[in-house]
């Protein structure tokens, strides 16, 4: 939550006003972080909408996906974030925003600003750089030349990762296992 609150606050330092939606058990935070913006004028303010847990199954004070401790809790917390957009779109219908800046899995944000004509930003916090050697380590897959078994952590076999502009190396060991791997995306649509 922290960089998407910082970005908020560099709209306020430069004259927007700013709207931070968050849940019940994450305001206290927030609020806490963005209080010595608004104590020296800036127009930056938290708008809380209740997140339905308890209601979609998940025990109580469950609000933050980093806060699932089970794969079975994975369904119920993204029921609970489809009925957030309710609340979310009554809150865009009274506010009427210039543009929303959504967190990336939050995807109710694209069908409910498209619903009210609101343009849509997606907050991503992974760095390019991190992308690129991601794509790159998939497309090329260059650990599978080395000979050494790239789950054993004391392996220290080194490659060079294809596709970027300089000499970037990495040893196997620092490759997550393919089971650790996986598409968050792919793995929230499992659960639609």
């Amino acid at each position: 939550m922290i960089p998407m609150v910082d970005v908020a606050r560099l709209f306020s330092a430069r004259g927007l006003k700013s709207t931070i939606i968050t849940t019940p058990l994450n305001a206290m935070n927030v609020s806490k972080s963005v209080e010595p913006d608004r104590l020296s004028g800036l127009n930056i303010n938290v708008q809380i909408i209740p997140f339905p847990g308890v209601e979609a199954g998940l025990p109580e004070g469950i609000e933050c996906l980093n806060e699932i401790t089970s794969p079975e809790m994975m369904p119920k917390f993204f029921r609970a974030m489809d009925m957030v957009q309710e609340p979310f779109e009554k809150l865009l219908e009274e506010h009427r925003p210039d543009f929303v800046v959504a967190d990336m899995f939050l995807t109710l944000a694209t069908e409910s600003t498209a619903k009210f004509g609101i343009p849509r930003f997606v907050f991503h916090t992974s760095n390019f750089f991190y992308l690129s050697a991601k794509e790159n380590l998939r497309l090329h897959k260059p650990y599978e030349t080395i000979s050494t078994d790239h789950t054993d952590e004391n392996s220290s076999s080194l490659f060079v990762i294809p596709g970027l502009p300089d000499k970037i190396e990495m040893s196997t060991a620092q490759i997550p296992s393919h089971s650790e791997s996986r598409n968050f995306f792919v793995e929230m649509q499992k659960y639609k």
